[in-house]
C-alpha cells in the first residue's frame, strides 16, 4: 500500500500531465508560463517531492481554469 506522501505525488503527475494535455503544452510551454527552466520542470514530473508549494498551487490552478474551457 502506498504512503498518503506517494499518493499525493501520483496524484501531482497526474494533474501535471493533465495540464500539458488539456492546454497541448511541451514541458517547455509550462516552463515558460510558470517562469522556471526547462529541467526544472522536468524534475518535478520525475520527482514531485521536490516541487516548491508555490509551483504545485500554480498547476493546480492552471488545470482548474482549463478545465473550465473544456
Amino acid at each position: 500500500m502506498k504512503s498518503k506522501q506517494e499518493r499525493n505525488a501520483d496524484h501531482f503527475r497526474i494533474e501535471l500531465e493533465s495540464l500539458k494535455i488539456i492546454k497541448n503544452w511541451t514541458d517547455e510551454d509550462l516552463a515558460k508560463r510558470l517562469g522556471i527552466s526547462l529541467p526544472t520542470v522536468r524534475r518535478m514530473r520525475a520527482e514531485p517531492y521536490s516541487a516548491k508549494g508555490g509551483y504545485i498551487l500554480e498547476i493546480q490552478g492552471m488545470l482548474r481554469e482549463a478545465k473550465k474551457d473544456i
